[in-house]
């Protein structure tokens, strides 16, 4: 059985003795170099400037410490927070947002 399927390969491998290569357009490489390239320069991302980023990363922390400062203020319930007071002030503690309550 191993003699056949060895045979079998050799008449394979002799039959393509005979044939030559393929020809190849001599400018396909140079057209597919330059077309990777043109995706190239499409792909490529900007940086962002320093000063984006830590104006961005300053933004973020003065948030974190406004957010940290009023859960703090909040949960000392002694005392009325001016944000608690501007928000019954306005009538901004209704959840029911579908109505309009203008009584006062």
């Amino acid at each position: 059985m191993e003699n056949i399927n060895e045979k079998w390969i050799e008449e394979v491998l002799q039959s393509a003795k005979g044939m030559h290569p393929a020809a190849v357009d001599p400018y396909l490489l140079t057209g597919i170099e330059a077309r990777v390239q043109q995706l190239k320069r499409k792909l490529v991302v900007e940086q962002i400037p320093l000063y984006w980023v830590l104006a961005a990363a300053a933004a973020i922390g003065l948030l974190l410490v406004l957010n940290i400062s009023l859960l703090r203020n909040e949960a000392s319930p002694s005392k009325k927070s001016s944000l608690q007071e501007l928000v019954q002030e306005y009538g901004w503690n209704n959840s029911d947002f579908y109505t309009m309550n203008d009584s006062k």
